[in-house]
């Protein structure tokens, strides 16, 4: 084998490190990848030796057996395999290496693949799978150590079978895809080009995830298992994704792609156009030189597709945005019910957005005490309820922080629980996939996760006795209470007040000003130490718009608190006409003294008194005001007072009792 052979056969392992390269500088340990990558050689010398026996034992007549048995089933178990034991000599481990280490395995693996099959097949029958291995092994593998990267940081069995077998199955799927492409051959074979687009993608989403992700030794430090950190990295990114999707424009938007290229990239992407024009101009010259025996479509994939290719996964490795894994999610944070009784009281419900088969995060407003046991029911819209045990493992309560809230994990979950987990993580994965891609349905799709407690986050602290709102203030928000309980009510003009409606735990109130944009025509007051979560007038159109079922909640509660203003209005009117009544009383009573006072001839012209208003006759008249007034009237003259002492003393008294009269 000449030497200008083995650069062409090695040289897309040479490409495909060199893509990649930025990655392993910033990560220098060397050692770890020389480790990785003989690894990959000595993988590959077991399964040249262990690939006649499974042609032997599966006869290799069907192209399908071929492609995901033979081939895609064998390399992958034994990259399995040889990935576990790599992945135990790193001490302070991190997901990033995982999947470094698994593509240098890779690399390591597709040089002696190379190298066989040149020799066993000659390069004219080998050099397409030569040249488009090299990327499907780096990126399948590459997938797999993400996944087996989170299986080592986690601390469950259940945890870590799922996580191992997604990542296997994952890598499986794409290597026999793209070996039974290889094999069928003709027209086929094209189709590897965009299916290597999708894997250096989905390699690229996974690899810029796990450098979101902290080591295993920040992990431990916290105290916490790795699957609930995963849980309270999640929740910001539920709030945020909540948020963005009711079209607040306080949430700036995260694009998944960015490209920042140094020197380097662009100096190595001009470098592949050049070789892709200079493959198409010199291409008959090269199949002369490698005495290859292609035909023109054969040709134009090796010498112009291929170089182009790397060209454009030049500007893909490196484009994907890690902010965009710290702060998003593909996945929709479907709101699920939990019912659960705390201290033998009547039953709450709470909601959570993250259901895992280890445990689950509950949006608590209040701690319920770490270690403690709690059982509670998942209501999940369109599955069946289910009831597990679990224990507080931790909590945060404090207001403004995020996340806040109680994580369970769960003990002993029954099977049925994990079929519901199973339904659970798919049909979010489904309904994500349709609204982030705004397929048809996806408006409907906003009911799943738009509620009041989702939506409303800005979490304030309202003493008791303290005024919330107050009749007449600008309408400009609502609010939820997550913990307390409000009085409503209006004032009258002597500073008392009519109690309209109290509003209890779950409720959103101040709604309606919010709606109709007029201030307010009540007032809210705590009635005892409360936790409100509130929101402007973009948060109730959202809510109205992305949740038919709470709009009609909305307009029935609407309904009833306007039958309910109008019950304490009538009480209101029948206990002011009983006040009109007993004031007309007491006016007749005023009237029948003055008439009494003019009986007698009184003079009390100047004194203030009109009496042009006494052509009433009276009708009733109060009898402790009556009693009273006839004492004035019967007072007898003191000795030594003048009349006009006399008459002067009988109006003064006869005043102080208008004045009683006035201010009742």
């Amino acid at each position: 084998m000449t030497w200008h052979r083995m650069f062409l056969i090695l040289s897309p392992v040479v490409i495909f490190y060199a893509l990649y390269w930025r990655y392993f500088h910033f990560r220098p340990e060397y050692i770890k990848h020389l480790q990785a990558f003989l690894a990959g050689l000595a993988a590959a010398l077991v399964i040249v030796l262990l690939s006649p026996f499974a042609l032997h034992v599966t006869g290799g007549d069907n192209i399908l057996i071929r492609g995901f048995i033979n081939a895609a089933f064998l390399e992958k178990l034994v990259a399995l395999a040889v990935l576990l034991m790599v992945h135990r000599q790193y001490p302070n481990f991190s997901i990033v290496e995982a999947v470094l280490s698994a593509m240098l395995y890779a690399l390591g693996f597709s040089a002696v693949e190379n190298i066989f099959y040149d020799i066993n097949y000659g390069l004219s029958d080998s050099i397409i799978r030569i040249f488009f291995s090299v990327p499907m092994h780096a990126t399948t593998c590459g997938i797999m150590g993400y996944f087996l990267g989170v299986m080592r940081m986690s601390s469950t069995r259940i945890g870590k079978a799922q996580v191992m077998l997604t990542g296997f199955v994952l890598a499986l799927v794409m290597h026999g895809i793209f070996d039974t492409l290889i094999f069928t051959g003709r027209e086929t074979i094209y189709l590897i080009v965009p299916l290597l687009f999708m894997m250096v993608i989905l390699n690229e989403m996974y690899l810029s995830r796990a450098e979101t992700v902290p080591g295993y030794e920040v992990i431990k430090a916290l105290n916490i298992r790795f699957e609930d950190w995963l849980m309270m990295w999640r929740q910001p990114k539920y709030e945020r994704w909540i948020i963005q999707s009711t079209g607040r424009e306080s949430v700036m938007p995260i694009s998944l792609f960015i490209w920042k290229p140094g020197a380097a990239r662009i100096i190595l992407f001009a470098f592949f156009i050049i070789l892709t024009g200079a493959g198409l101009y010199f291409r008959n010259t090269l199949v002369y030189m490698y005495d290859l025996h292609l035909s023109s479509p054969d040709e134009m994939l090796v010498f112009f597709i291929f170089p182009l290719s790397m060209a454009i996964f030049t500007i893909i490795v490196g484009a994907i945005n890690p902010e965009f894994f710290k702060y998003s999610e593909i996945k929709i944070p479907v709101i699920t019910d939990v019912v659960f009784n705390r201290d033998q009281r009547d039953e709450e419900t709470m909601i959570t957005y993250d259901v895992t088969f280890t445990g689950c995060f509950l949006r608590t407003f209040e701690p319920f005490g770490l270690g403690r046991e709690i059982r509670v029911v998942f209501d999940f819209p369109g599955i069946s309820r289910v009831e597990i045990t679990g224990q507080i493992v931790w909590e945060r309560h404090d207001v403004g922080t995020s996340p806040s809230g109680s994580i369970i994990r769960f003990t002993d979950p029954p099977v049925r629980f994990y079929y519901f987990i199973v339904r659970h993580y798919f049909f979010r994965l489904r309904k994500g996939i349709v609204f982030f891609l705004k397929l048809p349905g996806f408006e409907n799709i906003r009911k799943l996760f738009v509620s009041p407690a989702s939506t409303m986050q800005d979490d304030v602290i309202v003493r008791a006795g303290e005024i919330i709102y107050s009749a007449g203030d600008p309408s400009r928000e609502f609010y939820l209470l997550k913990k307390g309980e409000v009085e409503i009510f209006m004032s009258k003009e002597n500073e008392e007040s009519i109690q309209l409606n109290i509003i209890e735990e779950g409720s959103i109130f101040g709604e309606v000003s919010v709606f109709t944009g007029d201030r307010r025509k009540d007032s809210a007051r705590a009635r005892c130490d409360c936790i409100l979560a509130r929101a402007d007038k973009n948060n109730l159109k959202a809510l109205i718009r992305g949740n038919q079922d709470f709009a009609l909640g909305l307009f029935q509660t609407l309904s009833e608190r306007i039958q309910e203003s109008e019950s304490v209005l009538m009480n209101n009117i029948k206990y002011l006409e009983n006040e009109k009544i007993d004031k007309q009383r007491l006016l007749d009573s005023l009237s029948f003294f003055l008439l009494i006072i003019l009986g007698n001839k009184l003079d009390i012209h100047g004194k203030g008194i009109d009496l042009l208003d006494l052509n009433r006759i009276v009708r009733n008249v109060d009898d402790r005001i009556s009693m009273e007034l006839a004492r004035i009237i019967l007072m007898e003259r003191k000795e030594n007072e003048t009349e006009e002492e006399y008459n002067t003393r009988v109006i003064s008294d006869f005043f102080k009792l208008y004045g009683e009269i006035y201010d009742r």
